[in-house]
């Protein structure tokens, strides 16, 4: 079964000519490419506090023992025009991460907490225009995770140590003060996780400085993880599907630069951790 999925992940993703902008999709994410030569970074900063979980049904939980987890991420997106259909991502962050449980002793009730702040993944990738203008665009994305900042061993490590490779199509278009997409996809987990399907969709206004974004990025696991797969990322298991919510508005000062607030929510999954993050980014573009 895994050697099917992996044969049919490699060919996905030779179609897609490969690469997703980002593994984590921020609010920016659509079809269209960069002109040949222009420069996008964003930097940005989100905080999340989590009790509760989704059970293996759905139903949301609240996690045992009075746990409680909270993070803040800091991250860096680079994107660099190649040629007019063709751009290169990149993104890379820091974890700040503490999970405090309560534990009833004989001398009482205790609040042990643990702590741990290292590098995130490394993500790399790549977005083909295949067709389309400044107005409508079909495009292949896909992208390569790289855990080899952090060693998954450490106490709370801050990704799952996975080696995942992601290819999507997707799509955009423009209508005067709006913008709608959609993407969908396939997504190969080495080392016995579940590989997943992937699918996303946005709708987007622009007006004088002012723009915003409400987006959908979903998971859904193909259930073909291996029987030893272990968790290491607190967040999910080996086998979970995920639907979130994601809602920007930001302003856009100059022609250049941009600041953006957007909230994250949990719609629906199974075997994840339920909530909200909550991001500020500064965008940057050249």
């Amino acid at each position: 079964m895994r050697s099917r999925t992996l044969w049919a992940g490699i060919v996905l993703l030779a179609l897609l000519a490969a690469g997703v902008a980002q593994a984590q999709q921020y609010p920016l994410d659509d079809a269209f490419t960069l002109d040949e030569q222009r420069f996008f970074g964003r930097f940005a900063i989100d905080y999340s506090l989590l009790s509760q979980y989704r059970n293996d049904k759905g139903a949301i939980e609240n996690s045992p023992n009075d746990l409680k987890y909270y993070r803040v991420d800091e991250h860096v997106w680079v994107r660099v025009g190649v040629l007019d259909s063709l751009e290169i991502d990149a993104d890379v962050g820091a974890r700040e991460q503490n999970l405090r449980e309560q534990k009833v002793t004989s001398a009482g009730t205790e609040y042990p907490t643990e702590t741990g702040t290292a590098a995130t993944d490394l993500n790399a990738g790549l977005k083909w225009r295949i067709v389309g203008n400044n107005r409508g665009a079909f495009s292949a994305s896909g992208i390569v995770k790289l855990p080899y900042l952090y060693n998954v061993h450490q106490d709370l490590p801050p990704g799952d140590g996975q080696l995942d490779a992601t290819g999507r199509l997707m799509g955009a278009v423009k209508v005067s003060l709006f913008t709608l997409g959609a993407d969908a996809g396939f997504r190969y987990r080495a080392n016995g996780p579940a590989d997943d399907w992937v699918y996303g969709a946005l709708a987007g206004f622009e007006y004088s400085i002012v723009y915003g974004r409400l987006q959908l990025n979903g998971v859904a696991s193909l259930r073909n993880q291996e029987k030893n797969a272990k968790q290491h990322d607190f967040l999910a298991g080996p086998d979970y599907d995920l639907g979130e919510g994601a809602i920007t508005l930001g302003i856009r000062p100059t022609n250049y630069l941009s600041i953006d607030f957007t909230g994250t929510y949990s719609a629906y999954g199974r075997n994840v951790a339920n909530g909200g993050v909550y991001m500020l980014g500064l965008n940057l573009l050249f």
